[in-house]
């Protein structure tokens, strides 16, 4: 939609639409098959989206029988939201130039559960999982990179990169940290470590999307 000279939000082609659904659905097949005890929830009413205002610790009280309260298990959900940063009230010109500025973003989250001294093996383990997996979808893998970094609260974090035409940017991130309640008692949840996995799918749209363009000028796909 364009409103006055500038670009307030987007749609999907019909044919982006079907690429974002198929990279959302190949995701969440890898998601699931990559470790026992993941489930999926599905978003589709208030009291669902209540989930994700919560702390770590409520969402872990509201989905600790799926895995019948042994670790590790996890929940993996797609996420609708608002990004306030880029709505049309504040579109400056630097966002216009932007395919994606439009405030609406999807999400593709997972939530995993496990023991607080195998949190390291377990970031490791999804690390090693998650980057395998985009390096699959590309015809040029080496565009695909991570980088590790502590965030402002100090936890542990993995980034995986796509090298766009414009530099490297980030479509996924791993943070692992330990359960924190300040309501409960701690022994109860001290042992406790969760690895948040999070990937924009507009993001990873764009990245697949760019790869083709890769691809197609690549001499060695070239016909003489």
């Amino acid at each position: 939609m364009i409103k006055g000279n500038q670009l307030t939000c987007y749609n999907y082609t019909p044919l982006g639409f079907l690429l974002r659904n198929n990279i959302k659905n190949e995701w969440l097949k890898a998601v699931l098959k990559c470790k026992a005890n993941v489930f999926p929830i599905e978003e589709i009413n208030t009291e669902d989206l209540v989930i994700i205002k919560n702390t770590d610790w409520s969402v872990y009280e509201r989905v600790k029988e799926f895995g019948n309260r042994q670790l590790p298990f996890g929940i993996v959900r797609m996420q609708q939201h608002i990004d306030s940063k880029t709505d049309a009230k504040t579109a400056t010109h630097e966002a216009n130039q932007e395919i994606y500025n439009s405030a609406i973003k999807h999400s593709l989250k997972v939530n995993y559960y496990c023991d607080l001294h195998k949190a390291n093996l377990c970031l490791d383990d999804w690390q090693r999982d998650r980057l395998q997996w985009w390096k699959k979808l590309s015809h040029t893998p080496s565009q695909f990179s991570c980088s590790e970094l502590k965030t402002d609260n100090g936890h542990e974090q993995i980034s995986i990169m796509y090298q766009f035409p414009w530099g490297p940017d980030v479509i996924e991130t791993l943070t692992i940290k330990q359960m924190e309640n300040k309501e409960m008692d701690v022994a109860a949840f001290s042992k406790i470590s969760i690895l948040n996995i999070e990937t924009s799918l507009e993001w990873a749209t764009s990245a697949i999307v760019s790869n083709s363009f890769v691809l197609k000028k690549c001499p060695l796909t070239q016909k003489n």
